[in-house]
Parts: C-alpha cells; sequence; structure tokens
C-alpha cells in the first residue's frame, strides 16, 4: 500500500494501481524522477560487478569509460562492496569529476599510459576485474569472431559512444550499420529498417549493440518471434523480462507491433 499512497499524494489525477507486479520500490532518498531513471545503468552495472565478477571486498576493478552513465554506476557499486574502483576517461577534463564520483584512481587515457599508470597504481597487485563500458576493444574480438556486420541502435551522443566505430569496424573487414533509435521516440520505421538490415545478412552474423543493450532486447525479440518464428519466451533476454513490466508507452507500442504493421 506505501506505493499506492506515494502515487495519490503526488498525483491526485491518476488511480491506485492493484496490481503490483509492475512496479519495484525506490531506493530511500531517490524522487520517483530518479528512480524511473537509475534503475537501467545500474542493472547492466550490477549484473556484471555483482551476478558475474562477484567483486569481493579490496579487490581493484578496471572501469573505461566512467564519466558515462553506467561507468557513474559501476564506480559506485565497485564502492558499495568494498572494492577499489580505477576510472578511465579519455582526457583529463572530467578526471576531477569522476574522481568526486568515488573513483579511487582516475587514468586519462589519451594522456598518460593506460599499463604503466596501472603498475603505478597496483604495484605488486595483479588486475583480475575490468569493468568495459565502451566496447571499443571488443570489436576486433567480433571480428576474429568471423562477424560479417556491427549494428548499433543508440544515438550519436550516448554516454558510451564509441569514437569512429564505424571506422573501426570498416578496417576490420566488417559492415557498419548505424540505425539511431532514440530510446524516448521509437517508431516502427525504426524496427523496419532493422528488419531489412537483419534480412540482408541473411545466414550471416550480426553483432547489434546499443547503449545498454535496452534497444537491442526489444528489437531482437520482434524480429525473432515475427520473422523467424522463435518463440516469445525464447526470445526473451534476461534484460527484456526485467523491462517489460517498465516499458512506457512507446516501447510498449513496439513490442505489439504485429508484422504487416511493419512491413
Amino acid at each position: 500500500m506505501s506505493v499506492s499512497r506515494r502515487m495519490t499524494q503526488n498525483w491526485p489525477s491518476l488511480e491506485t494501481a492493484k496490481d503490483f507486479t509492475f512496479f519495484s520500490l525506490i531506493p530511500a532518498g531517490l524522487t520517483f524522477a530518479e528512480g524511473a531513471a537509475a534503475w537501467m545503468q545500474y542493472l547492466t552495472a550490477y549484473g556484471a560487478l555483482v551476478e558475474i565478477a562477484n567483486v569481493q571486498k579490496g579487490d581493484a576493478v578496471l572501469i573505461t569509460a566512467a564519466s558515462s552513465s553506467v561507468g557513474l554506476a559501476a564506480i559506485q557499486i565497485v564502492n558499495a562492496l568494498g572494492g577499489i574502483p580505477i576510472a578511465t576517461t579519455l582526457t583529463g577534463a572530467k578526471k576531477a569529476a569522476v574522481l568526486k564520483a568515488g573513483a579511487a584512481h582516475v587514468i586519462a587515457t589519451q594522456e598518460e599510459p593506460l599499463l604503466d599508470s596501472l603498475r603505478s597504481i597496483l604495484g605488486a597487485n595483479n588486475l583480475k576485474i575490468a569493468f568495459d563500458a565502451v566496447g571499443g576493444p571488443q570489436i576486433a574480438e567480433i571480428a576474429e569472431a568471423n562477424y560479417s556486420a556491427i549494428v548499433n541502435l543508440a544515438m550519436y551522443d550516448s554516454d558510451n559512444a564509441i569514437p569512429e566505430e564505424g571506422d573501426i569496424v570498416s578496417s576490420l573487414g566488417m559492415k557498419y550499420i548505424h540505425i539511431p533509435v532514440p530510446f524516448e521516440a521509437p517508431t516502427s520505421n525504426h524496427l523496419k529498417e532493422f528488419f531489412n538490415v537483419m534480412d540482408s545478412f541473411e545466414e550471416k552474423k550480426v553483432f547489434v549493440h546499443c547503449a545498454v543493450n535496452a534497444r537491442v532486447s526489444a528489437f531482437m525479440h520482434q524480429y525473432l518471434t515475427l520473422k523467424k518464428g522463435v518463440s516469445s519466451e525464447k526470445a526473451t533476454s534476461p534484460l527484456l523480462h526485467q523491462w517489460l513490466p517498465k516499458m512506457d508507452s512507446n516501447w510498449k507500442f513496439i513490442m505489439e507491433l504485429e508484422i504487416d504493421e511493419i512491413e
């Protein structure tokens, strides 16, 4: 009942919601806007650092693109776990802000040698955990895994956009397709363009990414179910499963589209 009370106190024109499976508790001290905005970047960082890396007290963790929303979330999570967040940013312009956000150390990679800086920070200790919020170095690994194309659904100015991504991808012999999908305003035309691109690489390996892979989870679900006949259960990623109850009307519209409304 606490959730419905807070809703009716703040938005008296809305009815009290009865299905609480569509709600997540807001941590104490956060406004409704902050609670709605914070879950995605923290879910991304939490899954990697807690569920996969199992960061422990005293662990040094390298965090790339630390000034991005996901990078800042990673810094906070590592600190909460008792780890030592070592952040990277391109230049020294954001160094003070990242330190203020909680990083124990910040390396400006265009101004300081990364490996030498890490050796200076770690001393005789080894770095066991690196959280890459950018994915740049992974492009070469994607090429080595025989992918034919990389499709990017993020906006040009997304927090963790990879500078010169198209040039990097092309230099490695892969096709680069950018379909910028505004997170606040996805349309059936965006989905149609995505379907056309995926169809053009039939039987070939395609790597699809965005900012935190929310767009990817929705678009891939629709492509797999509507074009490939995959069941919705199998096409629903863990991220999409978490996101579905919280989707706004724009994304619910995308998820409810039928094939004849797209082609």
